[in-house]
């Protein structure tokens, strides 16, 4: 006797039957025809169209009392109104900022965690006056140190000006040069054929007198005046082009000038 076949549980009246003999073997595990699932017919409807009023009513009062089981509640249902009060008061007092004013590290966290505190304290007191006992010799490693570290620089637009310039009359240079032995300072160019250095100044950070004579500050000009006596002194010609120079004549005969006079 042959059995009544199993419909797809999507509503489209076909028999769980297909060439494919899984459907056969496996008909009582499955509901629906291959593609034929519930996912793409329930979505955008309510429970009331899926299941009807009852039904719908039923499943949200049980989502419902789900959803208030995993709420976390509130301190006094928690720990009770006068537990709850004191937390409150407790935690308000320690908002206040003038709440530790003129007590002690005792009186704060109690003998043993200030003394933990006093000896953290005192340790790092320690390192720094280590770091201030530096002998000269340790400093001046320190600072030979740092300054022959690499940091990423900005090539500006009177750089490439100056760069510029240079490839088209075949002269060979390098960029940010420090002098052998006297690492402080890093130079914008270095013209190896001819032993000059080029500084290129900005008007603005350097402090033009011509155009932002306000900027001229003591620290730039020690600064810009040491890199000079660098150079100088370590048997190298120096010459410093200002921004508002490498647009006119000045620039090409102040470079051909140093030049020429090697």
């Amino acid at each position: 006797m042959n059995s009544v076949p199993q419909l797809c549980a999507c509503g489209c009246g076909n028999p769980l039957v297909s060439k494919d003999t899984r459907y056969t073997e496996r008909a009582s595990k499955i509901r629906f025809l291959h593609g034929h699932n519930g996912c793409g017919r329930q979505r955008g409807k309510t429970y009331e169209e899926l299941y009807g009023a009852a039904k719908a009513g039923e499943l949200k009062q049980q989502q419902s009392t789900a959803r208030k089981g995993k709420r976390r509640g509130t301190w006094e249902e928690k720990y009770g109104t006068d537990a709850a009060q004191e937390m409150k008061d407790k935690m308000r007092q320690n908002s206040d900022p003038g709440r530790n004013r003129g007590k002690t590290l005792e009186d704060i966290y109690g003998p043993e965690r200030a003394a933990v505190i006093r000896s953290q304290i005192a340790q790092a007191s320690s390192r720094r006056q280590h770091r201030k006992s530096h002998s000269p010799a340790a400093k001046a490693k320190i600072v030979a140190a740092r300054a022959r570290q690499q940091f990423p620089f900005n090539r500006t637009a009177p750089e490439e000006a100056v760069a510029a310039y240079l490839r088209s009359n075949n002269i060979r240079f390098r960029r940010q040069y420090r002098i052998p032995g006297n690492p402080l300072h890093a130079y914008d160019f270095y013209l190896g054929d001819y032993r000059v250095l080029l500084e290129v100044d900005g008007c603005y950070w350097h402090g033009c007198l011509q155009h932002y004579p306000t900027r001229k500050t003591e620290e730039i000009v020690h600064k810009d005046h040491m890199r000079e006596v660098s150079a100088v002194t370590n048997g190298y010609s120096f010459l410093r082009i200002w921004e508002h120079s490498i647009e006119g004549s000045e620039f090409e005969l102040a470079v051909r000038g140093i030049l020429n006079g090697q």
